[in-house]
């Protein structure tokens, strides 16, 4: 409310552009009783406020926005109309509500926040979607969800509260790949009315344990392998000797640590850390060894998701991946010829 041109939208802990009325056309509406989301326990106003007043009328806290609050590049902005999206943990002690690893996203678009497009009806009106997973390529971007991990240790870390992780992967041919691993945390209008800590409520915890980034990078059309015997991995997606896609991290003469990113804080997020789980960076860092192969089966044409596997030393990943697209304009038919 503090931002011109945008409104709170308490039951899914997102500021959105709108107006009064509230979220604006093309975005997602925000109504808790619609979708059966509970509202915080600890926030009795309603569920769109547009004025500064109206919020601080209604006794919310808010969070802190800086300081112990994750900075803007270890957190999941929503973009284009969408906002967070929150499950209910079952089994959880204390905070029930769990989320903020992806955005939900109207219609036509897609991604880990709903920067990319699905279809063109997530474009302007003179604009259409592309995208494509060619080796000619010159950018792809994926947000995919983990249904399946190996060893035990990793899939226990990454299914463990309400909805399932998310990978996120980036590729240029300059750039290399960029990938980060984005778990769900609790919703910060929860934590602090349930959590033993009181206070902890008061910031936006980051759900990233690790970043990272490979510069030498090959990206190739290959055939699908066959699932290896013997050798510890996840249940590859596709027939054997279909088309793949495969991308090799070569960064193998540098230590794991130079390539993969923990999060630059060491306070616990019990106390003044941000980052929900950095302890678990330190964890999984052991695991994850050069080169890594990511390994997708080609989509159809036109289609915007793909089945990957990512190997990386002692993880294997499976990923059911979404393609983000990109809008461009409608390029004109060219003028009729000139009468003789």
């Amino acid at each position: 409310v503090q931002t011109p041109g945008c409104g709170w939208c308490a039951p899914f802990y997102t500021c959105m552009p709108g107006e009064e009325a509230g979220p604006l056309p093309g975005g997602l509406p925000c109504n808790a009783s619609a979708e059966g989301v509970p509202m915080p326990l600890n926030y009795k106003g309603p569920d769109w406020t547009y004025h500064e007043a109206e919020l601080k009328a209604t006794g919310y806290r808010g969070v802190q926005k800086s300081g112990t609050s994750a900075p803007a590049d270890w957190d999941t902005v929503c973009s284009n109309g969408g906002k967070r999206a929150w499950a209910e943990c079952v089994h959880c002690v204390g905070t029930k509500q769990w989320g903020m690893q992806r955005c939900q996203c109207p219609t036509g678009r897609n991604g880990i926040t709903c920067t990319g497009c699905s279809n063109s009806s997530g474009c302007a009106s003179n604009e259409t979607c592309g995208g494509n997973m060619e080796a000619s390529a010159e950018r792809i971007d994926m947000t995919c969800t983990v249904p399946d991990s190996f060893p035990p240790l990793i899939t226990a870390g990454l299914d463990h509260f309400a909805k399932g992780s998310v990978l996120v992967l980036s590729y240029t041919p300059r750039g290399g790949i960029h990938f980060r691993l984005v778990q769900p945390v609790e919703n910060p209008s929860w934590v602090g009315v349930t959590h033993a800590a009181g206070d902890v409520g008061d910031r936006i915890y980051s759900g990233i344990p690790l970043k990272a980034h490979a510069r030498s990078v090959t990206f190739t059309d290959s055939r699908c392998p066959a699932q290896p015997t013997g050798s510890p991995t996840v249940e590859y997606p596709w027939r054997a000797g279909g088309d793949c896609l495969k991308w090799t991290l070569l960064d193998d003469k540098l230590p794991a640590e130079q390539v993969i990113e923990c999060a630059n804080t060491t306070d616990d997020f019990r106390g003044k850390g941000w980052d929900r789980y950095r302890e678990s960076c330190d964890q999984l860092m052991p695991f994850f060894r050069l080169p890594i192969d990511l390994q997708c089966a080609r989509p159809e044409s036109g289609e915007m998701r793909a089945d990957c596997v990512m190997n990386a030393g002692q993880v294997s990943l499976r990923l059911d991946c979404e393609v983000e697209g990109g809008c461009s304009a409608v390029r004109s038919p060219p003028p009729p010829p000139a009468s003789p």
